[in-house]
């Protein structure tokens, strides 16, 4: 009996462990389409999850269309690689809740024709929910419509 219960603990955990998600991964395929990439654009963008939750952050380029995606644990980065030249902004979610920044970061990447591109961020952005103590509220604080059309 002992054999039995701990052998059915072992294939729950590796239940569990397989399918928890991994950062990095892209849950919202069906969404937003797979992630888009033009190989040796250089166009690399770091992002850090600070918040105290798992996000999952939607790149939007100046059209409104998501171009990548992906889930990044809490105190975790993810780098997205080869990013379309362009302009972008991003949004994400925590803990149910749907946030974005419309900052536009423009991308220029780099030209391998002209030097070696190294595979370092172009740009970085730590990202977490801001509180706000004056208005008792979120700021960036979106729909789950929003989050998911333009």
């Amino acid at each position: 009996m002992k054999k039995l219960i701990f052998f059915l603990i072992i294939i729950l955990v590796t239940l569990f462990e397989s399918n928890a998600q991994v950062t990095g991964a892209t849950p919202y395929m069906s969404q937003f389409g797979s992630n888009q990439v033009d190989r040796g654009s250089g166009a690399n963008w770091k992002v850090i999850n600070l918040d105290a939750n798992n996000i999952v952050i939607a790149i939007v380029d100046v059209y409104g269309d998501v171009v990548a995606h992906a889930f990044i644990k809490k105190k975790e980065f993810y780098m997205f690689k080869d990013l379309p030249i362009g302009s972008y902004s991003y949004k994400f979610s925590s803990a149910g809740s749907f946030f974005e920044s419309k900052k536009l970061v423009n991308f220029q990447g780099c030209n391998p024709k002209i030097y070696i591109c190294e595979g370092g961020p172009e740009w970085e952005v730590q990202v977490w929910v801001k509180r706000s103590t004056n208005s008792g509220g979120k700021s960036g604080k979106i729909s789950k419509k929003a989050f998911f059309g333009k």
